[in-house]
């Protein structure tokens, strides 16, 4: 999968889950993409608007269950966490 077969796919819907701070882009068929929100440092149940790039776990735990069928032939995932953010960038969500 590349940056340019993500783009090609039909987003169903995109969701932001303040509740598990989650990001997510669903397709139809089925397939997801998702990474991590940022967590409130007050407070680490609660979640925010804001994805932090270098921390948002798109290719850790859970997430990277959901998004590894996106992988490249040649083990590349940068598209991933690309797509992702420019998705993110559409919901308003804050990149940092």
């Amino acid at each position: 999968m590349t940056l340019t077969n993500l783009k090609e796919l039909t987003i169903k819907e995109r969701l932001v889950d303040l509740d598990f701070g989650f990001f997510s882009v669903v397709f139809h068929g089925g397939k997801e993409l998702q990474c991590c929100l940022a967590v409130n440092p007050n407070d680490f149940s609660i979640f925010k608007k804001i994805i932090v790039k270098d921390d948002c776990g798109f290719n850790e735990g859970i997430c990277w269950d959901v998004n590894k069928w996106a992988e490249g032939e040649d083990g590349e995932i940068k598209h991933i966490l690309d797509y992702l953010i420019e998705q993110a960038q559409i919901m308003k969500i804050e990149v940092v």
